[in-house]
């Protein structure tokens, strides 16, 4: 391995100012083309959120119809409440089980022994 420290002076601008002005004039005029199309696709904020918006939408009817999905086969066929097993695999704590298997909304003292737990 050499130790030398590598000489990097021939890639300095200022050693022919004129080569480098043409330098970067040819890569203006190869660029031209490319900033153009894209000054002209770029648009305010609004339009950029407007071109996303089909996207956007069609994903969330997507993202609906595979909930409805989930729904209709955890309720079953009678819109039984969620079966055991999924609360088994949701690894819900008991009480939110109970809660599920009830159908009913939590009770304040429900709720107050989920947050406290068991009082002596």
């Amino acid at each position: 391995m050499d130790e030398r420290p590598i000489d990097l002076t021939p890639l300095d601008p200022a050693l022919d100012r004129e080569r480098w002005e043409r330098r970067i004039a040819a890569i203006a005029v190869l660029a031209a083309p490319e900033l153009a199309r894209r000054a002209a696709a770029a648009g305010s904020p609004a339009q950029v959120l407007l071109g996303w918006f089909r996207p956007a939408l069609s994903a969330a009817a997507v993202l609906a119809l595979c909930a409805g999905v989930a729904l209709a086969l955890l309720q079953g066929p009678e819109g039984a409440p969620v079966p055991a097993v999924a609360a088994d695999a949701l690894r819900l704590p008991a009480p939110v089980a109970m809660w599920l298997a009830d159908d009913q909304p939590p009770t304040v003292a429900d709720l107050a022994f989920a947050v406290q737990g068991e009082q002596p």
